[in-house]
Order: C-alpha cells, then sequence, then structure tokens
C-alpha cells in the first residue's frame, strides 16, 4: 500500500514558519519609551480660500499642538511661495505650547505658490539617517498640487525631486509621513505615495468641518498616547494618573461642565487654578495635574471623538499593527501592562485583569475578543504578563481598534486606526496640467502589501472606438508607477483597466486586477463592479439530484485505501508549524520591548 502526501502541507508549513520567524515579514512593536518628534507642514497657498474659507487649519492645528505631550519635540511650518517656520522646533512644554497657540492666528490663504519641496527640504533637514530612539512624525497638509512656478516643467521637476530624492532619504531615516489633502485638485498621487512609501497614513478631507477630527487622528497615528475609556461621558480615574487631558467636541457656543469625583462643577467661565481650560471653535481642551480619583463626568455634551488622555506610570505596551493590511493576513497581537517601563507579571496582580479588543467597521458594526494569558492557542505561556490574540480575516474596509483594559482598580485603552484591502495598490487618472487629451495614470502600492522591488503594472486602454492598447507603467520614485497617454477626449470616453504583479513581503506571488477606470473630457470615474448574482437568481450548473447514487467502486477502493496514519502525521506537522508560528511571532515581540521584570503594585493598587 503506497500513502499519497500532499506536498502543499510542506509548503504551507515552511511558509508559515517563514513568515513569523522572519523580521521583515512580522508586525512591527510598539517601540518602548521612544521619544516622539513631530513636524506640521500647513499649506497657506490662494486656493486655500475657496477650499477652507472658514480657515478651520487654525483651530485643527492649536487641537493638535495642544494635545502633544511634554517632552516631545515639534515644530510648525507654513508654506505657500516661501516657507515660514510658525513655530521654531524645540522641545514641548508650557511655552511652546503657548507659542503654537498664538502661532496658528498667523495662518492665512495669500502664499502665490505650493512649494511642497522646499517644505519638506526645510522642516526635515536634520532627518538625514534613523534615530532607533526617536519615532518620527511628519505631518502635511495641502489642497493643491506641487507648483513652484507658471512653468510646467519646472513643477514637474520639482515633483520628481520630491519622489526621487527627498522620499528615499525620508523613508530611510524611519520617518512615517501622514498626508492629508484637503480638496479634490490635490496631487493625491504624490501625497498617497509619500504615505505609502514610509509606511504613514493618507486621508482626504472634502469637508473642512471634519478637519479637527482628522488632525486627532493623525496625533494619534504620531504619539499613540495613553487613554482612559469614556463611557456613558463618564471616566474612571486612577491614583497613578498624574495629568490628565481630556478633548470634548462640542457645537459652537455650547457650554460643558465638568464634574469631579467629590461633585465639585468646573466650566471654561471660572476654571480652578489647577486646570488649564483651552476652548476653540467646536471643541474645549481641558489639562488637569493630579486628577481626583474617581468617577469625572462630562455634562453639556457627547461624541464618539471625544478621549481621555493621561500621563502615568502604569502603561499598556501592544503591538505595533501596520496601517494595512491584506484580507489574507491573519497576524498575532501581544499585549502587555508595564509599571516604570517594565512588564508587571505578578499573577495575583493579572487575575484580576480582563482585556478585550473591540472592532468596528465603517457601518459601525462591533464584535469584542478576549486576549488571554492562559497559555492556550493563540497565547504562548500562562502567566508570563503577555495576553494573545490572534486576528481572524475580515472583508476590506476601514477598521477602527479599541484595546480595552479593565484592571478593577484602574482602566486603560487604545485605539488604532487601519485599512484592509483586497487589493495590493490603487490605481487613478488624472488630467495632465497641459491639458489637450492628455492623462496621467498611475498605480500606488499600498505599504506592505506588495514588494515593490518585484512590482510589475500594466494597463489595458479601451478607446472610445473599442480600440485595445497593452501599455506598462514605468515606476517613479520609491512607491508610484506612473504614466501618460493622450486620448481623443472629443471621440467620446475611454477606460483603463490595471493589472499589478509581484511578490508579497513574504515570499508569495501575487497577480491582482484593480479598479476600473473611466475617463474622459467630462470626468473621471471608477467602473463599479458588476452585481453578484444572488443564490436565487443563479441557474443551476446541472440538474439537481433527487435520488442518491451508488458510490463507483473505484472511489470505494480509494476511501478504503486512505492512509490514516498519514493524515495523522500531516495533521500533527501542521498544528506543529501553527505554534511555532505563533512562538516565534511572540518571541520577536518580546525581543522588541524591554526585558520583563517582577514589579510591586504598590502604586497601581493605592
Amino acid at each position: 500500500m503506497q500513502s499519497r502526501h500532499n506536498p502543499r502541507l510542506f509548503f504551507t508549513a515552511a511558509y508559515l514558519l517563514w513568515f513569523f520567524a522572519c523580521p521583515a515579514a512580522g508586525l512591527a512593536a510598539t517601540a518602548s519609551e521612544a521619544a516622539n518628534d513631530v513636524r506640521v507642514l500647513i499649506d497657506i497657498s490662494g486656493s486655500m480660500k475657496r477650499n477652507d474659507p472658514n480657515n478651520l487649519r487654525a483651530p485643527a492645528l492649536r487641537l493638535l499642538t495642544g494635545l502633544l505631550p511634554n517632552g516631545a519635540h515639534a515644530g510648525v511650518w507654513a508654506y505657500g511661495q516661501q516657507v515660514n517656520m510658525l513655530v521654531p522646533h524645540g522641545t514641548v512644554d508650557a511655552q511652546w505650547k503657548d507659542r503654537a497657540q498664538q502661532a496658528a492666528a498667523k495662518i492665512s490663504s495669500n502664499g502665490l505658490f505650493t512649494n511642497i519641496e522646499d517644505a519638506l527640504t526645510q522642516a526635515s533637514q536634520d532627518w538625514q539617517s534613523a534615530d532607533p530612539a526617536t519615532q518620527r512624525s511628519l505631518i502635511i497638509l495641502t489642497d493643491g498640487l506641487v507648483d513652484i512656478s507658471k512653468d510646467p516643467a519646472l513643477n514637474t521637476a520639482s515633483r520628481n525631486r520630491i519622489v526621487n530624492d527627498i522620499l528615499p532619504r525620508l523613508r530611510d531615516a524611519k520617518v512615517k509621513i501622514h498626508t492629508v489633502a484637503l480638496s479634490k485638485e490635490a496631487d493625491h498621487a504624490l501625497l498617497r505615495q509619500l504615505a505609502a512609501a514610509s509606511d504613514g497614513w493618507y486621508e482626504q478631507v472634502d469637508n473642512t468641518d471634519n478637519l479637527q477630527r482628522v488632525f486627532l487622528r493623525m496625533f494619534e497615528k504620531a504619539t499613540k498616547p495613553d487613554t482612559l475609556p469614556l463611557k456613558d461621558n463618564t471616566v474612571q480615574v486612577d491614583a497613578s494618573i498624574d495629568e490628565m487631558t481630556l478633548l470634548v467636541f462640542r457645537e459652537t457656543g455650547k457650554q460643558i461642565e465638568l464634574i469631579t469625583p467629590g461633585d465639585k462643577i468646573y466650566t471654561a467661565a471660572a476654571p480652578p487654578a489647577s486646570v488649564h481650560w483651552h476652548g476653540d471653535t467646536g471643541y474645549d481642551l481641558i489639562t488637569l495635574d493630579k486628577p481626583e480619583p474617581g468617577v469625572w463626568r462630562i455634562r453639556g455634551t457627547q461624541d464618539s471623538d471625544n478621549r481621555v488622555m493621561v500621563v502615568t506610570n502604569l502603561k499598556v505596551r501592544a503591538t505595533g499593527l501596520p496601517n494595512n493590511l491584506s484580507i489574507d493576513d491573519t497576524p498575532y497581537y501581544f499585549v502587555q501592562l508595564t509599571q516604570d517601563g517594565t512588564v508587571i507579571n505578578q499573577k495575583s496582580f493579572l487575575d484580576l485583569v480582563k482585556i478585550n479588543l473591540r472592532q468596528q467597521d465603517q457601518q459601525g458594526k462591533q464584535t469584542e475578543s478576549p486576549l488571554l494569558d492562559n497559555g492556550q492557542a493563540p497565547d504562548i505561556a500562562a502567566a508570563d504578563g503577555t495576553f494573545s490574540y490572534r486576528f481572524g480575516t475580515a472583508p476590506p474596509g476601514r477598521y477602527e481598534l479599541v484595546l480595552l483594559v479593565d484592571g478593577t482598580t484602574f482602566k486603560r485603552e487604545q485605539r488604532q486606526v487601519l485599512n484592509i484591502y483586497s487589493q495590493p495598490a490603487a490605481a487613478s487618472v488624472s488630467p495632465h496640467p497641459a491639458g489637450g487629451g492628455r492623462y496621467v495614470l498611475t498605480v500606488i502600492p499600498y505599504a506592505g502589501l506588495i514588494d515593490t522591488q518585484t512590482m510589475q503594472v500594466s494597463a489595458t486602454l479601451t478607446a472610445p472606438d473599442g480600440t485595445v492598447t497593452e501599455t506598462a507603467l514605468a515606476q517613479n520614485g520609491p512607491a508610484e508607477w506612473r504614466r501618460e497617454v493622450t486620448v481623443d477626449d472629443h471621440a467620446g470616453r475611454s477606460r483603463a483597466e490595471f493589472t499589478v504583479q509581484g511578490m508579497r513581503p513574504d515570499g508569495k506571488p501575487i497577480t491582482k486586477k484593480l479598479e476600473v477606470i473611466s475617463f474622459g473630457a467630462d470626468g473621471v470615474d471608477v467602473v463599479p463592479e458588476p452585481p453578484v448574482a444572488s443564490a436565487a437568481e443563479v441557474p443551476p450548473a446541472v440538474e439537481p439530484i433527487v435520488k442518491s447514487s451508488p458510490v463507483p467502486a473505484e472511489a470505494a477502493r480509494s476511501v478504503e485505501h486512505i492512509d490514516w496514519f498519514a493524515v495523522a502525521w500531516q495533521t500533527l506537522l501542521i498544528n506543529a508549524v501553527l505554534i511555532a508560528a505563533g512562538f516565534f511571532a511572540y518571541q520577536r515581540w518580546r525581543r522588541a520591548q524591554r526585558p520583563p521584570v517582577v514589579v510591586t503594585l504598590k502604586d497601581a493598587q493605592a
């Protein structure tokens, strides 16, 4: 009797083992105690009069700079034709924040051009190489294209210097570039590439009323603050909190009240000397030193984007997930509690801790899952202070993850927004500034979903008369594939169908067709995919079988001759590989953190 082994099992086993063992393939761990360096670039070009008529960039900037933690480093630059340093780069403290509040009033819309190149150069001139002790973030807001001259050739040359010279330097210096496009006319391909090449975050803002909330997300991406859960406008404050900052969104003109555990009422009109209360367009920012332990309440407004950020020595350390995941990814996720930078693994303390991860999709649907430290899969070792979880597959979309820690006497929260994609890249078609039927085809890969060294992009163009042309897109910069084409706009609309080929970072080959885009003189549109017919609408391929059929003799003999021994050891092999995968992921994450040390918990239990 011969046994037939499935060779795919060996490849699956080898792939899983390699994926979780290889540092480049797994997830980046959250940097321990890394200093934050945040630099902000604000567009003040003349087009902002149209795209930000109420100058909401100013309160949004005040929100961002007001939230920055003391001890971080930060600077603010405004750019149009020239680049002006609004707030000198330095250590964030009360004086720095006061300068930032005053400087925001200088934001205007009087710039003649949009000199993104000089803004990036001046803001990052000292970022020439990586610094493992610093978490570097650059936030850039713009509503236009690279525009330094009335000569299109000079503008093109400036854009090329950004993607071919500046961007590689910033990427190698480990700078995460977060980009905000404030209009449909912005160079979305450039902003996407800056974010994609640096594992940053890209966002388009169609309504400046949302700009403050976008800047909140950018702040959370850049600094990953410690927060307390706010539920039904109440928050539980424990004795380990040294400082608490509440961000409360409200309607303009509406007043809010902050009620202490002792039922004292604080307002913006007459806050105590120990409370710094900044009221601005649409929000209040309230900071308290050594807040009284107990339950605090907010009265007068309720908003899902309200936050309670804290300075504390009792922190949550969690796996830093990338901004982009594929629908095929099922990463591990680890969480530790630390006090004064050391991991808490005291069993009597951890037995009281419950940790859950809430996942919310774009439609508001929520699921909540526990993280465990019991030694059962996906957890690696019981009672070692590391709580474990493994994500399952999820449909494409934007998700908010909320990590909830309940330690009975204390609570903590961490938030992260990420995207899950079914495709490794995004395609776009935009009119060329020169006009005349010229268009620019662009494909930008999502960071971490495809190896750009192996990536190839092609497009199938269909003219209005049905003529089909194949063309390859050339790489322009670290993360952009680009091709200019000319079509006859007067003859009707054309179509572009894109195909991407390459290797995933784990070495697995990938070939994907991207969205189909229709374009012409009357605009550019993504062609919707045809609706999937429901089961009732799909005609059966064959007539349904009413009566059962006898099993053919060949099939019966095949069943009789299954090598159950081979099935058993192959099953054991897969299980062993999955256990090893989790172990390697866990070990890599632990090595990225400080060594675990048993600590006393007098402060935490106070």
